[in-house]
Formats: structure tokens, sequence, C-alpha cells
């Protein structure tokens, strides 16, 4: 069933005027008729079931049923080096999709991506775009959050309970990132990962000063984008092992 966020509060029976992009999609993309029902999300956790009317060009909305939704369990936040156009998107694709909370792109000595302030909004406008429609598709009860680039020297502003860094050089073993999950009980996570270059020698010692610790993803080196799904699959097949 096809699910759409929306700003109002959601209330039983009070219809909501879904906006022109939803319209094009219920109308034109999934043809669907008056009476078919959709999902709907307010970006709290709150989920309901809804009937749709479509008269005038225009699409409602009419809430009948709440969908109780499982707890996350972990809040995630994934801070990361920009990496190049589609392989980027790519990560936030699958990032939102698997449960991020939001997603922090990091400029580091090695990063390639150059983007001018005058560019800077637009792009950020079409990353949510893409974490958007990712929960949608994937059923989520709130948004991925994309935040404006920082600098190495701002990760004091997105620690979590748990700070790790994904470091190419760390120990495979003692220092794996499977170790530290299982020594620890945590309810939000920060996640540190390079650009295609890793990180300078320099960073890692900063990111260490601010309380992040290395870990190793394995024994192989891994592309910028695989690190970063590798990583997150194993945090999220960590924590629901946990809930089960």
């Amino acid at each position: 069933m096809q699910q759409y966020f929306v700003e109002e509060t959601m209330e039983k029976e009070i219809p909501l005027l879904l906006n022109a992009n939803q319209y094009h999609h219920i109308v034109h993309v999934m043809r669907m008729k008056d009476g078919d029902s959709i999902r709907l999300a307010d970006n709290s956790g709150k989920v309901m079931l809804a009937h749709i009317q479509i008269k005038d060009k225009a699409v409602w909305a009419i809430p009948y049923e709440a969908i109780p939704v499982l707890s996350a369990g972990c809040e995630i936040t994934l801070i990361m080096g920009l990496i190049k156009g589609e392989s980027w998107e790519f990560v936030i694709q699958k990032a939102a999709e698997l449960g991020v909370a939001r997603i922090v792109p990091i400029l580091t000595r090695y990063s390639v991506v150059k983007i001018t302030k005058e560019k800077l909004d637009k792009k950020i406008q079409r990353w949510q775009s893409i974490a958007l429609e990712a929960c949608e598709q994937c059923e989520r009860a709130t948004i991925c959050k994309i935040e404006h680039p920082i600098t190495m020297e701002e990760l004091d502003h997105f620690k979590s309970e748990m700070n790790l860094m994904a470091y190419e050089r760390a120990d495979a073993r003692s220092l794996h990132l499977a170790k530290k999950l299982r020594e620890n009980t945590f309810s939000s996570i920060s996640v540190l990962v390079g650009c295609e270059g890793g990180f300078a020698k320099e960073e890692v010692e900063i990111a260490k000063d601010k309380g992040f610790f290395c870990i190793s993803l394995g024994p192989r080196i891994l592309r910028a984008e695989t690190a970063a799904i590798s990583l997150l699959a194993d945090i999220d097949y960590e924590v629901e092992s946990r809930n089960l």
C-alpha cells in the first residue's frame, strides 16, 4: 500500500488535502480511484489508513484507522564524507530505508565534491526529496532528515550515546564493529564514514578527541558507499536482534 507523509495532525474522519506532487503520483502514476486506501504518516510516529477522494483536480485523504508502529529501538545518525553524484544519492536512499534518523554530510581533506553556497540549498532540497521518497516506499513512520554539511570541528553537534568511526586501518579483529556493538547497550548511535579517499591521520585524531571510537568493518577495503550501507545494515541487524 502506498504511503504519503502529511504536515497536518491526523485525526479520524477529518479530511486532509494532499499536495500537488502527491496528487500527481496518486492520479497519474498509481492511477488510483475514489475510495482507494493509502497510508498516511505525519512524521511524529503516527500512521493511519485513509480513503481518498478525488475531485476538482485535488486529492483529499480521510483517515479511518490507526496502524500500530513498532519502535525503531535506536536513533541512528550517519555522518559521511560527500561522495560523487549518484553514489551519494544511493547512500541517502539506502540509509533512509535502513532507518537512519539523520544524514550529516561532512567536508574532509580528501573530499572531491565541492558545492558552492549558491547551489547548496537546491542540493539539500533534492537530497531531502530522495530521503522522503525512500521513507514512503519502505513505510517508515518518520522522515530521515538531511543536514547541512559540517567540518570535522563540528562533530560535537551530532554525537550520540555511542559514537563510532569506520576506519580502514583499524584492527579487523579486536576493533571489529560487531564486537563493539555487542559490548554495549545504547539508544542512539552516530557513525562516521569517510569519502572515497578515507580520512587523513589528523582527522582520525580529531574524531578520537571528540569521543569517536575507531572500528573496523572487516579485512577488506570497501568503497565509501559500500562501507556506509554495510555498517548501517549491521547496526540494524544488531538492534533488531535485541528486540526479538
